[in-house]
C-alpha cells in the first residue's frame, strides 16, 4: 500500500473516531444526523418573505430548530410579528448577533421562494421526533449504567416507546388505533415518583397562602430538608435532590440571605452547608416578562418556549422540584382566568414529563378567603382550573384567623407567628391531618393535628366558651347569646357556638342571670353566666350530722312541717313498733343540705371534667399482644378510656342535678293571702300525708293523728314547686 493510501486510511479512521467522540460529548440535539440544516434555513427565509401567519397555522415553535442561529432568528422573527413589525434586513440587524445576522442574510439570498414552507415544516417536525427518541434512548442508557431502580427504568422505557411512536410530535392529529398491552398494564404504577412521603410527588403542586405568611421562606426550609434527606414536617424524604427556584418576586440576593439564616438556625455543619449550596439554585427573573403562556397579537392563548427550554437545559441535572414564585408572574394574566390557568397547567405538565420532577406553583389566597382563614383547595385567588389541574394542593392560613381547634401545646408567645398547613388535595396518598407550624425568627417547629370525633369537638368548644365567659366576667364584660355571636372573638362558626352554649346549659354549667339595672337595654335584661370552676378534687360522701338515738314515744308523732327556708326533711321518728334508725329510713339532714350542697356540686363537676380530660390520653380498652391477638371485653377495664369517660359523665350529671335542686330551693315562694281559719283536712301538711303512707302504720282504722305545730312557733305550709302537676292526696282522702 502506498504512503498516500495509508495516510488516507488513517485520516478516515481519525475522522470516524472524532465523530464518535463528538456524538458522545455533544448534546443529542446538535448531532448532524438529527438536524436538517437546509429545512431550518428555508423555513426562516419563508417566514421573513411571507409574514407571520404560518407560525400559528402550521404550529411552528422554537423547539423545531436545533441550530443556535436558526433558533435565535426564529425567536426574533416571531417577536417582531407579535409586535406588529414586519422583519427585514434592517430590523433584524439590531435584533440578532453579528454571526447570526450574516448567516440569515445569506439564507434569504439562497431561498427566494416560500412555496415549500409546509413541506419544510413537516421535515422539521420529523427531525424533532428523531431527536426526542435519541434523547430518550440516551437517558435510558445512562440510567442502566447508573443502576437506577427498576420502577424508574420502566418510565424511561415508556418515554422511549412514546418518542418512537411519535407521541412527542404533533398531538393534534388522532393517533392510529392501538390495543392495550397486559404486560404494560401490570408494570404500570399508580403513583409517580415520590419525593417526600405524603407530601410531594413528581407532579403539579399548588401552594396557596396569603401575603406575609412566609410561604417563600417555608419553601426554602423544605428545600434544605430535601437536599439533606431529613424528615420534613414528620414525613420521610424518599428521593432527595436538587431544587430550582424561579423567582419573579424576591431577588436572588435576598433569597440567599434567607437561606443562610435558615442554615444558621438549623445548626448545620460545614459539609451540610456545602451540600445545600450545591442542591439549590436561584433563577432571578425579577423585572423581566417571562411567561409559561401568553396571548398572541390576535388575543389567542399560546404556550411559550419557556417550558421546553427548561427541559432542554436541566434534562440531566437531577432536579426533584422546580418552584415558580409567584405563579401569576408566569401566567398570561387574569383577563381570561380559567383558560389562562389551564394553559399554565399544560406548560407545567410538559416540564414534569420531560424532567420527571415536581413543579410547585406558589399562589396567593383570595382576599375574603384569607380574612376568613379558608384552607380548602379553592382558597387561592382567580379561577378553579389551577387547583383542579393540580394533583397536590396545600393551603396555608394564619393561625389567628382560622376557626380550627389548635392542637395541644400550640400556643404563640410574643414574637412568634403561626400558620396551619392543610394538605387539602393529595391525589397519591390518603387524607392527611393538618400541620400547625410555629415560627420564631428563622426556627420552625410543628404540631400534627390529631383527628377528633364530633363529641370531642363539641367538648372542646364548650370548654372554650366557658373559659371565655369566665374570663370576660372577671373583667366586667357580660354577654348575651346574640352579643357573643356578633363579637366574633371566639372565632367559632355560628352552628358550633350555639351547640356549645346548648351543651353548657344542659350540663348545668351555664345559666341566664339578670343584668345590672344600668346595663339593661331594651330586651337585653339577662346575661350568660358560667358556673365557677372550683378545681378538681375527689368526690366525697356528704358529711353526716350526729343523730341522737331515737326514743320511742308513747304516742305517734308526725314528722315536722317543711321548713320555709329550703324544704329539707329532717329524720323521721318512727313508731314504737319499729326500731329503725333515722339513717336507715333514708332521711336527709337539712343542715348538711343547706351548707355544703353548692360546694359539692362544684367539686363533682370539677372531678368529672378532670376524668374526661384524663380519658383523652388513657390507653384504649383493648390490648394487642405481640402475636397479634386482640384482648378485650364488654366491660371497660378500670382506668381505660371508656371507663374514665363514663365516670366523668356520671359526675357531671350528678353535679347538674344538685345545681338544679339548689336553684329551685332559692326561688322565693309566691305570696299567699292570709287565711283566718281552715279545716283540718286543708291544713294537713304533705309531710303528714307522706308519713301516713309509710309501712309502719298498723291499720287504717287506727290512723296516726297529725301533730300540730306549737302555737308559739308556727310553721306555715311550704309552697308547691311551680312545675308540680298536682298536689298529693290529703289525709282524709287516703283513709276514706
Amino acid at each position: 500500500m502506498s504512503a498516500t493510501g495509508r495516510e488516507r486510511g488513517e485520516s478516515f479512521l481519525d475522522q470516524q473516531a472524532e465523530k464518535k467522540l463528538r456524538d458522545m460529548r455533544s448534546p443529542t440535539a446538535a448531532r448532524d444526523d438529527l438536524v436538517h440544516h437546509e429545512a431550518e434555513r428555508a423555513t426562516i427565509a419563508a417566514l421573513i418573505r411571507n409574514g407571520g401567519d404560518p407560525i400559528g397555522r402550521l404550529g411552528i415553535t422554537a423547539d423545531l430548530f436545533a441550530l443556535d442561529a436558526t433558533r435565535e432568528a426564529f425567536q426574533a422573527v416571531d417577536l417582531m410579528f407579535r409586535s406588529g413589525v414586519h422583519p427585514d434586513a434592517a430590523t433584524l440587524r439590531n435584533a440578532l448577533s453579528d454571526a447570526t445576522y450574516i448567516e440569515i442574510e445569506t439564507t434569504i439570498g439562497e431561498h427566494v421562494s416560500a412555496a415549500n414552507l409546509p413541506a419544510h415544516v413537516a421535515i422539521l417536525k420529523d427531525y424533532r421526533q428523531r431527536r426526542a427518541e435519541a434523547a430518550a434512548r440516551d437517558r435510558l442508557a445512562r440510567a442502566i449504567e447508573s443502576s437506577v431502580p427498576p420502577h424508574e427504568l420502566a418510565s424511561l422505557f415508556e418515554a422511549v416507546r412514546a418518542a418512537s411512536a411519535g407521541d412527542s410530535g404533533d398531538k393534534t392529529a388522532p393517533p392510529p388505533w392501538k390495543s392495550l398491552d397486559l404486560d404494560t398494564m401490570r408494570a404500570a404504577r399508580l403513583n409517580p415518583r415520590c419525593i417526600v412521603e405524603n407530601l410531594i410527588y413528581a407532579d403539579l403542586a399548588l401552594y396557596n397562602a396569603e401575603g406575609g405568611t412566609g410561604k417563600t421562606t417555608l419553601k426554602l426550609y423544605e428545600a434544605v430538608h430535601i437536599a439533606l434527606c431529613m424528615d420534613l414536617w414528620g414525613c420521610r424524604v424518599v428521593n432527595p435532590g436538587l431544587t430550582l427556584f424561579i423567582t419573579a418576586e424576591d431577588g436572588e440576593e435576598i433569597l440567599q440571605a434567607r437561606l443562610l439564616k435558615i442554615m444558621d438556625a438549623m445548626g448545620l455543619n460545614d459539609w451540610q452547608r456545602r451540600k445545600v449550596a450545591e442542591s439549590i439554585m436561584f433563577w432571578d427573573v425579577t423585572g423581566s416578562l417571562v411567561r409559561l403562556a401568553e396571548l398572541d397579537g390576535r388575543g389567542n392563548l399560546k404556550l411559550t418556549e419557556l417550558a421546553d427550554r427548561i427541559v432542554e437545559t436541566y434534562r440531566d441535572a437531577g432536579l426533584v422540584q422546580i418552584i415558580f414564585d409567584p405563579v401569576i408572574s408566569f401566567s398570561p394574566g387574569e383577563r381570561i382566568v380559567n383558560d389562562g390557568e389551564q394553559a399554565v397547567v399544560t406548560a407545567c405538565r410538559r416540564i414534569i414529563r420531560g424532567l420527571n420532577c415536581c413543579v410547585q406553583l406558589i399562589h396567593h389566597s383570595g382576599q375574603s378567603n384569607a380574612r376568613n382563614g379558608a384552607i380548602d383547595q379553592y382558597a387561592g385567588r382567580g379561577g378553579t382550573a389551577l387547583p383542579d389541574g393540580s394533583r397536590m394542593v396545600t393551603s396555608l392560613a394564619n393561625a389567628n384567623r382560622t376557626n380550627l381547634a389548635r392542637p395541644e401545646g400550640f400556643d404563640l408567645q410574643p414574637g412568634e407567628s403561626g400558620v396551619v398547613m392543610a394538605r387539602s388535595k393529595l391525589s397519591y396518598a390518603p387524607p392527611q391531618p393538618n400541620i400547625w407550624i410555629r415560627r420564631r425568627g428563622w426556627t420552625f417547629d410543628y404540631f400534627i393535628e390529631e383527628p377528633r370525633n364530633s363529641d370531642a369537638v363539641r367538648d372542646h368548644d364548650a370548654d372554650k366558651v366557658a373559659e371565655f365567659l369566665t374570663e370576660e366576667f372577671h373583667h366586667g364584660r357580660l354577654y348575651t347569646a346574640r352579643s357573643l355571636e356578633d363579637s366574633g372573638r371566639l372565632k367559632l362558626p355560628r352552628a358550633r357556638l350555639r351547640a356549645a352554649l346548648a351543651m353548657l346549659e344542659a350540663a348545668g354549667r351555664l345559666d341566664e342571670r339578670e343584668l345590672p339595672t344600668d346595663q339593661r337595654r331594651g330586651r337585653k335584661k339577662h346575661y350568660l353566666h358560667c358556673a365557677k370552676d372550683s378545681g378538681a378534687i375527689a368526690a366525697e360522701t356528704p358529711p353526716e350530722q350526729p343523730t341522737p338515738p331515737p326514743i320511742a314515744p308513747d304516742i305517734s308523732i308526725a314528722p315536722p312541717h317543711r321548713e320555709t327556708r329550703n324544704g329539707a326533711i329532717d329524720a323521721v321518728l318512727v313508731s314504737p313498733g319499729s326500731l329503725n334508725c333515722a339513717k336507715q329510713s333514708g332521711a336527709i339532714a337539712a343542715q348538711w343540705r343547706n351548707s355544703d350542697e353548692s360546694t359539692n356540686a362544684d367539686a363533682l363537676a370539677a372531678e368529672g371534667r378532670r376524668l374526661l380530660e384524663e380519658s383523652k390520653t388513657a390507653p384504649p380498652d383493648i390490648e394487642i399482644l405481640p402475636t397479634g391477638e386482640i384482648i378485650g371485653g364488654d366491660v371497660p377495664a378500670p382506668g381505660s378510656r371508656i371507663d374514665l369517660k363514663n365516670r366523668g359523665n356520671r359526675l357531671l350529671q350528678q353535679a347538674r342535678a344538685l345545681r338544679l335542686a339548689e336553684a329551685e330551693k332559692q326561688e322565693p315562694p309566691p305570696e299567699e293571702p292570709d287565711i283566718q281559719s281552715t279545716s283540718p283536712a286543708e291544713s294537713q301538711s304533705d309531710a303528714a300525708t307522706w308519713d301516713c303512707q309509710r309501712g309502719d302504720i298498723a291499720t287504717r282504722d287506727n290512723p296516726r293523728q297529725p301533730a300540730e305545730p306549737p302555737p308559739e312557733e308556727p310553721h306555715p305550709r311550704a309552697p308547691k314547686p311551680a312545675h308540680a302537676p298536682s298536689a298529693k292526696p290529703k289525709y282524709r282522702e287516703v283513709f276514706q
